[in-house]
């Protein structure tokens, strides 16, 4: 089979130029306009389109590219730098970098500091993430046997992940996954995401009789879900 044809073009694209990617790609029977994680624009097409008529599909998704972009640009990390605030729950640290020979993360007061020979992005990053992750295992472990008691459940297992759409899910086995990022806001949400995941284990709808099981422990349920829905994602990058 034939591999994609792909070329770089610059376009006028919503009154701004825009570098594009151009795939050509056999038995491809539509135009597509795609905008990747790292805000490149593909424009794939039938092998024999024309570029005129892929471009003009292009320029009626402008408004909708540069929104895209905008998007990601927002929810991409901000360099790690010293001072830089770093939620934990209920507080704000700041990060502190010092050059060390060996790596180390470790909370001082209101410092997260790490220590290492490469305090680049790179090396950073990560060694944060899994700080974080302590903190989160330790963190909803104990919130959800709290809670767990309170709804005279018995304990489930947890799980940490990184879902990009959803906090917590329960499954059918009577597991609960939880996003490590929860650490990264306040309490109240963290809790919250724990008392819908527990209420799952009787109720695995959201029946109303699921509500009155979340509102049994946490009757302001409500108003915790909705500023968590309305909580802009990038708050919970670092």
């Amino acid at each position: 089979m034939t591999a994609a044809a792909v070329s770089r073009h610059r376009l006028t694209v919503a009154g701004r130029p825009l570098d594009y990617v151009l795939a050509r790609v056999p038995r491809r029977r539509h135009i597509q306009v795609r905008v990747a994680d790292d805000g490149t624009v593909w424009l794939r097409v039938p092998w024999h389109c024309p570029r005129p008529l892929a471009e003009a599909v292009l320029l009626d998704h402008g408004e909708w590219v540069w929104r895209t972009r905008a998007t990601l640009e927002a929810r991409r990390p901000l360099p790690l730098a010293d001072h830089r605030p770093m939620p934990l729950l209920d507080e704000t640290l700041h990060l502190r970098l010092l050059g060390r020979p060996r790596y180390r993360v470790l909370r001082e007061g209101g410092w997260l500091t790490v220590r290492g020979p490469d305090l680049g992005d790179a090396e950073v990053r990560p060694r944060l993430e899994h700080w974080y992750r302590r903190r989160a295992r330790d963190h909803l472990a104990a919130r959800m046997a709290h809670y767990a008691r309170e709804m005279g459940l018995a304990c489930p297992r947890l799980t940490l992940r990184d879902p990009r759409t959803r906090w917590g899910s329960c499954s059918s086995r009577g597991n609960v996954n939880l996003s490590w990022r929860l650490v990264l806001l306040p309490g109240a949400f963290a809790d919250y995401v724990v008392v819908h995941e527990l209420a799952h284990l009787r109720q695995m709808n959201h029946s109303p009789a699921f509500w009155r099981e979340v509102a049994t422990v946490m009757p302001d349920y409500e108003a915790r879900r909705r500023a968590l829905r309305e909580l802009p994602r990038e708050r919970v990058l670092f």
